[in-house]
């Protein structure tokens, strides 16, 4: 089977390999179709990207793609092409398969964050006193505010939930909150004060 039969045969059965997350789409741009994206990984013409519909990867190729700033593009997608259809897309991640890449090619489309997320995920988070708050899941490349996503541990809630889910917490995640590493077990940290409680 070749590279895009199968690609193509992945996303009817709503099964994506190794799939990694590279983009978000922030805004429609032009009338032509085209969209913003926040990169959070590597774009490139030839290669496509998926976008989930209804919990099924949908490809998409892309026609051009145009650098704004250090993590920003316009993206022109082959079949999008009026800014109708480019709403569609807004919000939604892109990714790639990264099946069969050797490691050189994979580290280009391995993200900071996701390099971040395969050293910290599944670490304990412990508060200054070592207290185990939670274990973490997830990172968030924001700008100028990186945080992490923690699982809490049982008895504990995120105060900030505005009534969604209490027992998952998003912690500011910078160098002068961190107390001690110790990774894969755990990371020590100085938890702002308010954020967490039981």
């Amino acid at each position: 089977m070749s590279k895009k039969a199968t690609e193509k045969h992945e996303a009817n059965n709503g099964v994506l390999a190794n799939a990694v997350s590279v983009a978000r789409v922030a805004k429609s741009y032009s009338t032509t179709g085209e969209v913003a994206v926040k990169l959070i990984g590597n774009l490139e013409r030839g290669r496509p990207v998926f976008i989930y519909f209804d919990g099924l990867p949908v490809p998409f190729f892309i026609d051009s793609i145009t650098r704004k700033g250090n993590s920003g593009a316009i993206v022109k997608f082959s079949t999008v092409n009026s800014y109708k259809e480019s709403l569609s897309l807004v919000g939604k991640e892109l990714f790639v398969s990264t099946e069969g890449m050797d490691e050189a090619e994979l580290s280009e489309y391995l993200s900071d964050r996701e390099k971040i997320l395969s050293n910290i995920a599944g670490a304990a988070l412990l508060n200054a006193e070592g207290r185990r708050v939670g274990t973490i899941t997830e990172f968030f490349d924001y700008p100028e505010n990186p945080c992490i996503g923690v699982s809490l541990a049982p008895g504990l809630r995120f105060a900030l939930s505005e009534g969604g889910d209490t027992s998952f917490a998003e912690i500011p995640f910078n160098t002068g909150l961190i107390l001690e590493v110790n990774l894969p077990e755990s990371i020590k940290m100085e938890i702002p004060a308010g954020l967490v409680v039981s």
